[in-house]
């Protein structure tokens, strides 16, 4: 897996971790344990069912089940799942904080002060839209509500955005990766985000502690070495192994080929290999997680770390990913090229988050929050933080490569490597070369065009042929290996 598997994530959990909290046993109000449990218990449960309704619906869109461009965020049963947890969401904080009578903003809700959200308004995702009015423990339902929507979409966006279309019966391996690196993710998103949870209820019950203790890290690293094995197992080639050449290429998958750069350069680099790609979705989701759960206990996390709000979201996309090849009589390919993708800032803030302070009473009143937010944010869909793309706000793909092939016999063999495309190479001299789909830009590859053979022809070795095409799919001459381009 290489030297830096764990590199990212420790950085993220830096958000939280040593975040000790001191209190006094029973200086705070009687039910402000019970309420500051409530709060973050459901706001993880949002998180868990929304990632897995959204997932749902990707996971049959990737299986062939519902058709290539399917919005998941319209599917039916996404959307009803949704709507019933944001409403169970909302009851569960009005049933534990709303007082007596179980309903938020009716005169007895508990004081704001003592569970740690005097902040006047909600801190705010990656400058999104999170900027409601904290009066009562219906604006606290609000706001988690909204950073949960946010984190959630931030992540779902990156597993399968930019995802290329791919046929599960004659791309199989392929539509296998594609289906796994979504699916572990998102259960590690909601595994960490349960975790993490459970941590703060149980300082909030005991009135001190620090999360995550050893008990949740433990989880949480085990959460994670289990997503990325995975990604990894799914996605390598046959020699098992990932970083060797047979594994499948973020390019041939359809990803994003740079991270998110969410706030400071951590998550952000660029990802043209299996192992960013892991790194990049691991980093990305411990980001998301953390900073949903730091807003949601203002009580022990205070101030809300700045790195939190300092980038842009990834806007939501609108699938609309096709892969079509185009041929004629004469073997001439039209190729569609790799969408563009939309990656705007993420990346796993450092360490700067200090823990709440001791108070006699355990009464928190946090400085106003760090960062100024206007009072009607909205993101833009040009993010000044985005390393080397241009996000659109539809996420729509745009061809960026076409190459047209026209094969020419020859007369006599033209030994040499491949420099334009439609002319004879290899040192047998009857190859041809042509553009590889799934890595436009990447040099040339000579494809043995002799008759009977399907192999390369790069050497004397492989002018017998061979079966070196079995495992290339994407090549832009459909006779080439008999496969068109996607």
């Amino acid at each position: 897996m290489g030297t830096s598997c764990f590199d990212r994530r420790n950085v993220a959990t830096a958000l939280v971790a040593g975040l000790v909290v001191i209190a006094s046993a029973g200086t705070a109000a009687a039910d402000a344990p019970k309420c500051e449990t409530a709060i973050v218990n459901a706001t993880s449960v949002f998180v868990q069912t929304k990632i897995k309704a959204l997932g749902a619906c990707e996971q049959a869109v990737v299986k062939g089940k519902l058709p290539q461009g399917t919005d998941c965020h319209a599917d039916p049963k996404a959307v009803a799942a949704i709507g019933k947890a944001t409403a169970k969401l909302s009851s569960s904080i009005a049933k534990a904080c709303g007082g007596k009578d179980k309903t938020c903003g009716s005169g007895d809700d508990e004081a704001l002060a003592s569970i740690g959200w005097s902040i006047a308004q909600c801190p705010n995702l990656e400058n999104g839209a999170c900027t409601n009015a904290i009066a009562d423990c219906t604006g606290i339902g609000t706001c988690v509500g909204c950073i949960g929507e946010q984190a959630v979409d931030q992540a779902n966006g990156l597993y399968y955005g930019s995802r290329l279309a791919s046929d599960p019966k004659t791309q199989k391996a392929l539509n296998k990766c594609q289906g796994a690196i979504g699916k572990a993710a998102a259960a590690f998103l909601g595994t960490k985000s349960k975790l993490l949870a459970k941590c703060f209820a149980g300082v909030a019950k005991a009135g001190a502690g620090s999360c995550p203790d050893a008990k949740a890290a433990a989880a949480i690293a085990k959460a994670s070495t289990k997503e990325r094995s995975a990604i990894a197992k799914a996605c390598e080639g046959p020699d098992k192994t990932v970083g060797t050449g047979d594994d499948l290429t973020p390019a041939q998958i359809g990803f994003p080929t740079t991270c998110l750069d969410l706030s400071v350069p951590i998550c952000a680099g660029p990802v043209t290999t299996l192992q960013q790609l892991i790194d990049c979705v691991d980093c990305v989701t411990e980001f998301n997680v953390d900073c949903l759960t730091a807003a949601a206990v203002p009580a022990f996390v205070n101030p809300y770390a700045p790195e939190c709000n300092a980038g842009t979201l990834l806007p939501t996309p609108t699938p609309t990913v096709t892969a079509t090849a185009a041929a004629t009589s004469t073997a001439t390919a039209t190729v569609a090229g790799t969408p563009t993708p939309t990656a705007s800032g993420a990346a796993t803030p450092t360490a700067t988050v200090a823990g709440a302070t001791a108070t006699p009473t355990r009464t928190a009143t946090p400085a106003a929050p760090t960062q100024t937010a206007t009072p009607t944010p909205t993101p833009t869909p040009t993010p000044t933080r985005t390393a080397t793309v241009t996000p659109t706000p539809t996420h729509t793909p745009t061809p960026t490569h076409t190459a047209t092939v026209t094969p020419t016999p020859t007369g006599a063999p033209t030994p040499g490597p491949c420099a334009t495309t439609g002319v004879a190479c290899g040192s047998c001299g009857n190859g041809l070369c042509v553009v590889h789909c799934g890595a436009p830009g990447s040099p040339l590859i000579c494809v043995d065009q002799a008759a009977g053979t399907t192999g390369f022809c790069s050497s004397d070795a492989d002018c017998t042929g061979g079966d070196e095409c079995a495992g290339v799919t994407t090549l832009c001459n459909s006779s080439a290996c008999l496969v068109p381009c996607p």
